[in-house]
C-alpha cells in the first residue's frame, strides 16, 4: 500500500467488511490477509482517504491511499493549570495543598490523589484478606512501601498489614490512605 507519492503507508488498517477479521501494514506498506473471492476489503489509515476493492481473485492487490482529511491543529487538554512539581530533583515529588484536592471532586483521599497526580495509581481492593481494608496505592509503577507521604512535613507511617494474595504490591507493607478524612 503506497500514497499518492509512492511512499509506503505505514500502520493502515486493511478489514474485510462484515467481519471482524484484518490485519495493518508494516514498515514497507505490506500486508498479508487471506480473502475469498467476493469479499470487500476496506483500507484505512489516519489523513488519508479510506478505499474499499472487492477482490476478484488476484493473490495480489496494489493500494493507493489518497491523501484526506489532515489535522491543522492539535489541542491537548489536562487536569493541570499550574507545575507543582520539583522539577529540580532527581526523584519525583509533588507537593499538593488540601485545598487542591477537596477542588477535585473526589471523595476519598486515595482518589483524589490518582486524579491530581498522574503518576500515582490506587485502586479499590475486593474483599480478598485484610487489604481490603485499605488501598495499595503506588507512584511511578513502584512498590507501595516506596513512596513517602509526609502530611504537614511529618511522615505517615507505614501500615503494619502486609499485602497478599493478588493484590498490588504483594509482599510489600504501604500507607493507609483511607485513615486520612477527606476534608483534610
Amino acid at each position: 500500500m503506497k500514497d499518492s507519492k509512492g511512499e509506503p503507508v505505514v500502520g493502515a488498517s486493511v478489514m474485510i467488511d462484515g467481519t471482524n477479521k484484518g490485519t495493518v501494514t508494516d514498515f514497507d506498506g505490506k500486508y498479508a490477509i487471506k480473502v475469498e473471492k467476493g469479499d470487500k476489503l476496506i483500507f484505512s489509515a489516519t489523513g488519508y482517504t479510506p478505499v474499499t476493492k472487492v477482490m476478484d481473485g488476484s493473490a495480489k492487490v496494489d493500494v493507493v491511499m489518497a491523501e484526506g482529511l489532515t489535522l491543522d491543529e492539535v489541542v491537548v487538554t489536562g487536569n493541570r493549570s499550574k507545575p507543582r512539581t520539583v522539577l529540580s530533583s532527581p526523584i519525583p515529588i509533588d507537593n499538593i495543598n488540601a485545598k487542591e484536592l477537596q477542588n477535585s471532586g473526589k471523595v476519598q483521599v486515595e482518589q483524589m490523589l490518582t486524579y491530581k497526580v498522574p503518576s500515582f495509581n490506587s485502586q479499590t481492593q475486593p474483599i480478598s484478606d485484610a487489604t481490603a481494608h485499605f488501598d495499595p496505592a503506588d507512584l511511578r509503577g513502584l512498590g507501595p512501601s516506596r513512596t513517602l507521604v509526609l502530611i504537614n512535613g511529618k511522615r505517615k507511617n507505614q501500615s503494619a498489614q502486609i499485602y497478599l494474595n493478588g493484590t498490588p504490591g504483594k509482599g510489600e507493607v504501604g500507607i493507609d490512605l483511607k485513615s486520612f478524612p477527606p476534608t483534610l
